[in-house]
């Protein structure tokens, strides 16, 4: 293991059934400055917070319908 608190992932890139290639495949990935036609080695992953206020709102909206 690289990270004991699973922060750093390492993989095979080259292999599309790695945990590497298949979590730059999530909503949460992006690299920095892709925008801009720039292809870093590196992929980062947005911090997910209020996830309790999420699955609330998704609740609220199907009991919301009655």
């Amino acid at each position: 293991d690289a990270c004991p608190t699973n922060a750093i992932i390492v993989g095979d890139w080259n292999n599309e059934t790695s945990i590497v290639r298949k979590s730059t495949k999530e909503n949460r990935a992006y690299q920095a400055l892709e925008e801009v036609g720039i292809k870093p080695n590196m992929w980062y992953k947005v911090k997910v917070r209020n996830e309790e206020n999420k699955e609330l709102a998704a609740l609220q909206h199907t009991t919301s319908h009655h």
